[in-house]
């Protein structure tokens, strides 16, 4: 089967564009970038690869949030299974969290452990794990997590963290 034109080349007045044959990509690097790329090293000309443009797309560029006891983040993609994935990052909540255990909030739900993958919950049970690239995801083991949570791309995610222990005693020895 043929390769669909993958990205348009910048002309004047133009910009690239990004797109494949089917009607979204679940994946973008692997499923527009990476073909794209490897168009590109085997030596096709870029204008190979897809027609000009000039419609731009606005993206909302979340910024996490990080105090002492919490990390705010949002959605910023649901997968074709319904899962959430979040921008927020392990390292993110490794670092605020100082060994101390999460607690997930979002929409009406609170989730009182991480598991190692989504298939460490029951069928039906909420899950917040870490995916392959390290970003938090909200999923329903054998659900659709968007449609049964109604959250969608921007959603408010908080990963909350007990305070630390600051009694009188303990103030006194971060003085000593």
């Amino acid at each position: 089967s043929a390769v669909a034109p993958l990205v348009a080349p910048p002309t004047a007045g133009t910009t690239a564009s990004v797109g494949t044959s089917q009607a979204t990509a679940i994946n973008p690097t692997h499923d527009v970038l990476a073909p794209a790329a490897a168009r590109l090293a085997l030596g096709q000309a870029i204008d190979s690869l897809g027609l000009p443009t000039t419609e731009l797309y606005s993206l909302t560029n979340r910024q996490l949030r990080l105090q002492d006891n919490r990390v705010t983040g949002h959605v910023v993609h649901v997968d074709h299974y319904g899962n959430l994935i979040t921008n927020i990052s392990r390292a993110a909540v490794e670092v605020v969290s100082r060994g101390r255990p999460a607690t997930v909030k979002f929409s009406r739900e609170t989730v009182r452990e991480l598991r190692p993958h989504f298939a460490a919950a029951p069928p039906g049970e909420i899950v917040c794990t870490f995916n392959p690239q390290n970003c938090l995801c909200i999923a329903i083991n054998q659900g659709h997590a968007s449609e049964l949570l109604g959250m969608y791309f921007d959603s408010q995610v908080d990963v909350w963290f007990e305070p630390e222990d600051r009694e009188p005693e303990k103030l006194g020895q971060l003085f000593a």
